[in-house]
This record gives structure tokens, sequence and C-alpha cells, in this order.
């Protein structure tokens, strides 16, 4: 399956670091080179506790690498750095050597800003995940502070007669600690032993038979470090949330599921999550089992051709006996914001779950609204059909309150997560659970494919599975924009070129720069005069243009990069962009 396409220095500073940081990357890239395609590279970190003094033995696991398509999940086996990561101790002096590849995707030639770890110990903790910029800026090791554990002692209170204390497990809002770290049953009582010391939200779960039949309600404190005073807490019977889909969904119902998640409120503490799914029978009827009752419920659904309507924002703070309608003005400002981004043509469309209380006794309808259909013709340079390319686009559900993510990809549920179940990636196959994964298809013996998808600026994506065609490169991404309209269907044509022609590595420093400054070389290319005003210009040209894929458009955005890189003191950046200005210039004159 295709995989997702899913922080100022003094002037002075900037400018030397910068140079530094050109000089080891051109030298690092050489040596990949000649180590046949990937280099290993390494930083060291040194963790301390709040005095200073160094912690021996904590584990330092590397998870998530960021490069300039983005920041990511680093897994076992990882194909693309061809480099798997590999978790360290502290020793005596709190040091530990992380190893890390020179590049994120061998093929693209795409190199690693950034490495995101993770940090365990039994008696000491940290409230998140911690990010380092690479390649280190001196030789001295990343400093990282822990703070003394705190644990608590969950008490839950049932009045099932076959209640026990090993049914118990905890969802709560310090999940990093909460995993690496195994609660502990005894004496009819629940202890988490490593918790940061902060904010805290935590709901107890009842399992039988692999299925959650009680919580808790949720418990909201501060913890301090050491033990924490025991809470008690009472258990509730779940609940089941009947529903169906709207009378515009045609029966049967086909591919029918829907997604839950509990809904997070606007709150000064973090939250828990809790995940369900279920399947649509063909007459459009499901039920949620296993649902908390003090938690609001935010839900998006799909089946073949219909996607879930776009709700509201949930009635701030509301309470589970009033929160069974959606609010159409509490939500207005928020809605406003967020169409003003869409609108942008650089915006990512996310579609807005429906909201609904947790009351058994009053089912729910899903309204829907039809996905477009898309007709999309794959071919060579030369117009040739291309056969078996995954063709598609990933829509993101923006979650109240909470995140995004792609839309209806993942049908997870929590009480596998709290069980150790394995559940099928998405990414490593064409379907999860049964159903086809979303808004994808493959082209025929004729090069075409057929999608659906919800209307709005969406970035088309295609991938051969033999590696040897791909989308051409605009602005650093994969990626053709297309504008979808309801009730219209799309045609449209997908012109891919051979693996090799270029790569996106050769889009870092400008994708570090013009998007959002996101990455150190980019600040520090940003924090040098006149730079980030023709970055700025350059990205205008663009957002202005009617045709952003202009080569006459983009022979002038380009020439504007190349100067913009020669105030930045990088000449061979410089010279690449000139190159491509000519290029595009000589297309423009065909």
């Amino acid at each position: 399956m295709i995989r997702t396409y899913l922080l100022l220095a003094s002037l002075a500073v900037g400018a030397f670091t910068f140079a530094g940081d050109l000089i080891d990357s051109v030298d690092d890239a050489a040596m990949a080179k000649l180590n046949g395609g990937q280099l290993t590279k390494s930083f060291d970190v040194r963790v301390t506790d709040g005095d200073g003094e160094p912690i021996a033995g904590v584990t330092v696991t590397p998870w998530a690498l960021r490069s300039s398509q983005g920041h990511g999940r680093w897994p076992d086996g990882d194909d693309r750095a061809d480099m798997s990561p590999e978790p360290v101790t502290t020793d005596d002096n709190g040091i530990a050597t992380i190893r890390y590849p020179f590049y994120r995707d061998i093929a693209e030639l795409t190199r690693v800003f950034s490495v995101s770890v993770n940090l365990s110990h039994p008696n000491f903790t940290i409230e998140d995940s911690v990010d380092i910029d690479v390649p280190m800026m001196d030789d001295g090791p990343h400093k990282i502070e822990m703070k003394q554990a705190a644990s608590i002692a969950l008490v839950p209170q049932s009045r099932a007669a076959d209640f026990h204390i090993d049914q118990i497990h905890v969802v709560s809002s310090d999940v990093l600690n909460t995993n690496s770290n195994s609660p502990k049953r005894s004496s009819g009582q629940i202890v988490l032993e490593t918790l940061s010391p902060a904010p805290f939200r935590a709901m107890l779960v009842r399992l039988v038979d692999g299925k959650a039949v009680e919580f808790s309600d949720p418990i909201e404190l501060t913890l301090k470090s050491g033990r924490n005073e025991a809470v008690t807490l009472a258990m509730h019977p779940a609940v089941s949330i009947r529903g169906r889909f709207g009378d515009e969904v045609p029966r049967p119902v086909v591919a029918g599921r829907v997604c839950a998640i509990a809904s997070p409120r606007k709150h000064p503490l973090p939250n828990f999550d809790w995940t369900q799914w279920a399947p649509v029978d063909e007459h459009g009827d499901f039920v949620i089992e296993g649902f908390p009752r003090s938690e609001t419920m935010q839900v998006i659904a799909l089946c073949e051709h219909f996607i879930a309507k776009n709700g509201y924002e949930p009635i701030a703070d509301a309470s589970a006996a009033d929160a069974n309608q959606s609010n159409p003005l509490g939500g207005l400002q928020t809605m406003f914001e967020m169409a003003k981004e869409l609108a942008k043509p650089t915006a990512k469309p996310s579609t807005r779950p429906q909201v609904f209380g947790p009351n058994p006794e009053q089912p729910i309808t899903i309204n829907m609204s039809p996905l477009v259909r898309c007709e999309v013709s794959v071919t060579d340079p030369d117009g040739n059909p291309l056969r078996n390319i995954l063709v598609g686009a990933c829509p993101n559900v923006f979650w109240w309150n909470w995140g995004s993510q792609l839309y209806g990809v993942q049908l997870m549920r929590s009480t596998e997560w709290l069980m150790g179940i394995a559940v099928e990636e998405p990414w490593d196959s064409d379907s999860v659970r049964g159903y086809d994964i979303p808004f994808f298809d493959h082209s025929n013996d004729d090069g075409f494919a057929t999608l659906y998808l919800p209307p709005g600026n969406q970035d088309m994506l295609a991938e051969s599975k033999a590696k040897d065609y791909r989308l051409p490169i605009f602005m650093g991404r994969r990626d053709h924009q297309v504008t979808i309209v309801q009730g219209e269907t799309l045609d449209v044509t997908l012109q891919l070129e051979p693996a090799g022609t270029e790569a996106l590595g050769e889009y870092d420093k400008l994708a570090g720069v013009v998007f959002g400054c996101s990455t150190r070389e980019g600040k520090q290319i940003c924090a040098l005069p006149e730079v980030r005003q023709k970055m700025d210009d350059f990205a205008r040209r663009l957002r202005e243009a009617k045709n952003p894929r202009d080569p006459a458009v983009l022979a002038e955005a380009f020439a504007v990069v190349a100067e913009a890189f020669d105030n930045a003191g990088d000449a061979k950046e410089s010279a690449k962009w000139k190159a491509k200005a000519d290029a595009e210039a000589a297309k423009a004159k065909l």
C-alpha cells in the first residue's frame, strides 16, 4: 500500500553554522554513494536528573525520523532507509550513542533532519518524545533532563460477580509512560509506577473475553513526583450505541463501516484515547459496542461511493445528558477559520466528524454525502498507458479538539491495543479487515483507474509496485493537485516519468525554507537578510498563478529561488536552481 506523503540564532552564527552543515552534507552524500547508497550517522545524548546528575540505565529508543517529506515512524525493517532503529542504554555517565541513517529514503536521496527518541527508566520519566536536530551543532552530547517519576494506585469498585483485578486496564493521557511500563495488579488495585509529574487524566476499563464491559468515570488530577494518594473509582456498565445510515445511501449498503472516538474536550488537562469501529450491514444498521457512558462520541463513516457529511463542533463542556445534539452555532468561529485555511491553495482538505452523546436509548443517524467519481488515465511520457499503478488520494479527518489522520483507513479498537493484539497495518496491503483501502485504485491494462473522492482540493498520488515509474516532482512533492466538484465527474491524466529522472532530495533545502522554515537549515537561511522576502515572493508567484506548473511561471519562480540561495552564500544550491530555471525557460519556448 502507498505510504503517506502522510524549529533564530544570531545572523553571524546562523551563516557560519549553515556553511558547516552544507560541507558536512556534501561529504556525507559522497560517502553514502561510496557505501552503496546509505551512511550510518550517530550522535550522543546525556540524560540527567533535575540536579544535573547522570542517570544510568535509561533506555533510549529512536522511533521516528523527519525529512523534507515530513515526520514519520521509523519501523523495524524499514525498507526506505534500509536500516532499523536500535534501542540503547545510558552508561554510568548518562551517555548513550544513537545511530541513524543519513538518508531517510535512499531512492529519493532525502536527508534526515531530526531524530525522535523515547526514554524509559524505572524511576525517572519524561513527558513526551524528544526531537533532536541532526547533524549535531557541536561535539557535545544532546542534554535531556528526566524527572523523578510519579506513581498512583487506582482501586476499581465493581458489582459484577465475576470481577477480578486482572480484568482491569488503564487508558490515560500519559500514553508514553503507561505503554512502556506495564501497570501492576494486586490486592484489588492497579498501580501505575512510572508516570510524569504533570496534569493527568485516566479511565479504568474492564475487559472480559476481549470486550469492554465496564468503565470508570474519568479522573482528572495533577500528579507529583513519588507516591500519590490512591483513588477509588466506581465501575459502570459499558454502553452500546445503535445507529443507521441516512436514507440518502441506497440499500443494500456495500462495504459500510463507522469509526468512533471518545470526544476530547476543550480542557487544560490532556486527554486519553478510546477508539472503536463497527461494520454496517446491508440495511444500513450498526452497533458500536463497549463505549464509556461519560464520553461524547465523534463518528466518521464510509461505504461504497458515500462518506459521512461534515459535523459541527461539540458544545463546550457538554455533559453526557445533553451532548446528543450537535451544536450548529458553537463551532462557527472554528469552522470559519477552518474554511479560510481550506480555501488556501496549499491547504489539505479535512473532513469534520459528527458528534453524538453516548445514549443507548436513542439510536443515532449518520447523514451521508456522495463521493465524486474520478476517471484517471495513467501514462508514460510518450502517452502510452501504464498498468498496475496504484493511484488515489489521502483525505484527512480533522477530529474536534484532537488531531487529524487519514480518513477511515485505520480500523482500530482500543480493546485490541490494551490486550496487545497485533492489528494489520493498512500500508502493508490493499485492504484492512476485508475492506479495500479507501480512495485508491489500480490502473487496468488500458491505464485507467476509477476513484471516488470527497469534493475539494485533493493531492493525487501514484505509485508503481515495480518502482519503475513515478509522478514528476512539483514543489518538493510527488503529487498532482486536482479540484473535485460535487456532482461533476473528474477526468484527469497522470503522466509518470521513469524512476531516477529526479530525486526528492534535490528539494530538501527548498522544502526546509518554503514550508514554514521547518528545518534548522531552513531557519538559518530565513534569518539572512532579504532571503525570507525572496522565498515568500517565490511562494506567492506560484500561489497566484493560474497554472503553477506552467514552465514560464516555474522559470521565473526558480530564478527567484536561485537568487535567494546565492544571497545565503550557497553557490551550489543557487546553481542548481538556476539550471532548473533555464530548463523551464527552454520548455516555455517550445
